[in-house]
């Protein structure tokens, strides 16, 4: 069952394939999608008639779509590049791309002139923070700063405003002033990872995403992006365990036993 009005945001990071590996991290391979999935997932949506839209088309509307999808992809890794945009090109599709500036330029990561070039091909560029720091460990002022220099960063590599911001982590619970920081420093659009479908154009500070992991079914794909609430909503449950396990150990001792816990599982697959 799908709703009225059923526009999903698509949370990617990276791809794999024609011999390349995107992250050595066992934690972070999990959000590594094999470039021919990635592929049947876009092409799907082609065929299917689902439209990909920007955040700024979707703003500009009275209502949302009946149907549709933004596709985002966070970090900034090389293969959003090289596999993951002559893929979107072929069918048309568009993508926001939320970039770590402090890793352009680096090794596996985006350079400038590849950042440039997924504007001047149409695509979006937001800000993914500067260092990657999870908000709930910094000060406010902290914030600012990881706010402001990772947009001032791209504006100055693309020569556009930046307006949009993916949250490290997907979430800030500690921070009240965060959205009055992301607000003061010119960002319009905010971006979570916690899963649901956007139900309304009032909520731009919170938005939130369906993330792709490598383990999805592309039989949950297509429910997913034809907004069926029952997959939706057990995800939401998953979401909200896992947010707990955060708060509770804190986001750095979580990250060192998701990461444990990745090898264990990823050693039983091989």
């Amino acid at each position: 069952m799908g709703c009225d009005m059923s526009l999903v945001i698509l949370m990617y990071h990276a791809l794999e394939g024609d011999g390349s590996v995107a992250y050595h991290n066992a934690g972070e391979s999990l959000y590594v999608l094999d470039k021919s999935l990635f592929y049947h997932q876009m092409k799907y949506l082609y065929e299917s008639g689902i439209k990909s839209f920007s955040f700024e088309e979707i703003f500009s509307l009275q209502k949302l779509p009946r149907r549709g999808v933004i596709i985002t992809f966070d970090d900034g890794h090389v293969s959003n590049f090289t596999l993951a945009m002559p893929i979107l090109l072929k069918y048309g599709l568009h993508a926001e791309f939320f970039i770590t500036t402090g890793w352009i330029n680096t090794q596996n990561y985006l350079d400038s002139e590849q950042v440039t070039l997924l504007h001047r091909k149409g695509f979006s560029i937001g800000a993914h923070g500067k260092t990657h720091s999870f908000m709930d460990d910094l000060s406010d002022l902290e914030v600012e700063q990881e706010l402001y220099c990772s947009k001032l960063t791209l504006e100055k590599i693309i020569e556009k405003p930046v307006i949009s911001f993916s949250i490290p982590g997907g979430r800030v619970t500690r921070k009240p002033n965060f959205i009055n920081i992301a607000k003061d420093v010119g960002y319009k659009i905010v971006c979570t990872s916690k899963p649901g479908i956007v139900s309304s154009l009032y909520q731009p500070y919170s938005l939130p995403r369906i993330p792709i992991k490598r383990c999805l079914k592309f039989r949950d794909f297509t429910r997913i992006v034809n907004g069926e609430l029952q997959i939706i909503h057990r995800m939401r449950i998953n979401y909200h365990f896992l947010s707990y396990a955060k708060k509770t150990i804190g986001n750095k001792n979580y990250a060192m036993l998701h990461n444990l816990l990745s090898m264990g599982v990823r050693k039983k697959t091989l």
